[in-house]
């Protein structure tokens, strides 16, 4: 045991209060157990093969005396250092080896946070009935302790290709959780590497199959959710790659307030809302914001709620999100893993989402708002979303129309289309004054400089739109016989 009582103090050994102190508490004299009160003596040489430990006399029958491995203290060391630094700003109490009477049990890592929950992170290397498991199980259930379990890297072994040998208590502990079924985790102290397994399927007696994955990060990469459940950066991605994943009719527009990935300020999450700060863009004050997430997002919300990415996305209709023209975030990561992020995004560069109507009519807008937009047009808008409200699609449409930006309306029900480069081309070599059909579309565009072979031959992404829309603004800008902006902000000063 790393604890011991010294005159009515607690003596962790793991604490930094007392790490270099051998000499001091060896010359201490009396050490007794916190729980029963027997006398414990510090086994703590002077070049130590093992973790400094207090021990009970060969006699007791002190819960306490339980002996466990190097590697399980090792790793109860690990995960209590590593939960103290992540949680410390959200946590009343975190406690290593902590006794509760109510049950009889040790914890092997206990927190309680200030929001009044209660978690006990359990490290299992040793074997254990599945009664006995069961038993601990329901008597932290019975107190409202959220218990978490982790087994040791012993308990699960590679076996042969995508097949594990899974001894008797890794078998008890593999459970559901809202990043897959049938899932376990382990943890190597002596690497610090947790491994995860996803969707294990019993073959015979101790051998399972991975159907899911298996992922293997560092401690400090992976992370526990709101109700505790371990995840990492795979399960961030499977959800975003996964075809059966939840998708909503989302309009992209970020015109009036920068959010992709910005930090979170503060957040809390009553009813799955966050309170974030965003800038505007005109006025540079941060304008505070009500964000609301899916419920299945939510799982990806890291328990210690700090330094959170995100990426914004504005709805103006949807059946199956129970607000409209809200703010919703459509996907969050904790800000450590922007390594991860930046790696993925290089490796799967051609994979960038296809162009639709909805990113068509954002680009127009943009091509809007930098040309065409009038004085009274920028009024009126920033008139409604003074009142708190967004620009209703209509007026969206009318003013599009009115500019000669688009011959007919978007419909709601078609932003979700995909669109060709040439489509796009035709709208924009239109807006500009440049006579052409859709035949010689490409040449033309070529020729004036609004796009590049490249581009051409590569798929329809969103970043060539961007460069379109550039290219197009630029060519409007520097055009001296284009005429069709006279009455805009632009042309005003």
């Amino acid at each position: 045991m790393n604890k011991a009582l010294m005159e009515n103090k607690i003596i962790n050994l793991l604490s930094e209060e007392y790490e270099k102190q051998r000499e001091q508490l060896k010359e201490s004299g009396l050490f007794r157990c916190p729980i029963c009160k027997e006398q414990v003596v510090l086994h703590w040489a002077e070049v130590p093969k093992k973790i400094p430990h207090f021990k009970h006399k060969p006699e007791s029958v002190c819960i306490g005396t339980q002996s466990e491995s190097q590697e399980h203290q090792e790793a109860k060391r690990k995960l209590f250092a590593y939960l103290s630094k992540t949680l410390e700003h959200k946590i009343k109490m975190i406690d290593i080896e902590y006794y509760i009477a109510e049950t009889n049990q040790i914890a092997d890592v206990y927190i309680e946070f200030t929001n009044g929950s209660r978690w006990a992170i359990e490290y299992q290397r040793s074997n254990m009935s599945p009664e006995h498991l069961k038993q601990r199980r329901s008597l932290y259930k019975k107190l409202g302790i959220r218990d978490i379990w982790i087994v040791g890297e012993n308990v699960i072994k590679e076996n042969g290709l995508f097949s594990y040998r899974v001894f008797n208590i890794g078998q008890a502990i593999i459970s559901n959780t809202a990043f897959g079924n049938d899932s376990l985790v382990a943890f190597n102290p002596n690497n610090n590497k947790v491994s995860i397994y996803r969707g294990l399927e019993r073959l015979n007696n101790r051998t399972y199959i991975v159907n899911t994955g298996v992922y293997h990060y560092d401690l400090d990469d992976i992370c526990f959710n709101l109700w505790g459940e371990i995840f990492c950066f795979d399960d961030f991605l499977a959800y975003k790659e996964s075809p059966d994943k939840v998708t909503y009719h989302f309009l992209e527009s970020y015109k009036n307030f920068t959010a992709m990935n910005e930090k979170l300020y503060r957040s809390e999450v009553p009813g799955y809302t966050f309170k974030v700060f965003i800038e505007d863009q005109d006025s540079k004050e941060k304008v505070e914001r009500n964000l609301t997430t899916p419920d299945e997002i939510i799982k990806y919300v890291p328990v210690e709620m700090k330094d959170i990415n995100f990426s914004l996305q504005i709805t103006y209709n949807s059946s199956q999100l129970h607000e409209i023209n809200g703010f919703f975030v459509e996907e969050i990561y904790p800000s450590k893993w922007g390594g991860y992020i930046k790696e993925n995004r290089a490796e799967k560069k051609s994979d960038f989402q296809n162009v639709t109507r909805g990113w068509l009519l954002f680009a127009l807008e943009d091509i809007y708002s930098s040309k065409f937009q009038t004085l009274k047009d920028l009024q009126k808008e920033i008139k409604i979303l003074e009142n708190g409200e967004q620009i209703p699609f209509s007026l969206r449409n009318q003013v599009l129309q009115k500019h000669g930006l688009i011959d007919k309306p978007f419909l709601l029900s078609e932003l979700s289309k995909e669109v060709s480069i040439e489509d796009c081309l035709l709208q924009f070599l239109k807006i500009a004054n440049i006579s052409v059909e859709r035949e010689n579309v490409k040449e033309v565009a070529l020729y004036k400089g609004v796009v590049t072979l490249e581009e051409l031959q590569s798929p329809f992404t969103i970043p060539i739109l961007s460069s379109l829309v550039k290219r197009i603004n630029r060519h409007i800008l520097t055009s001296k016989d284009y005429h069709h902006a006279t009455n805009s902000i632009f042309s005003e000063t």
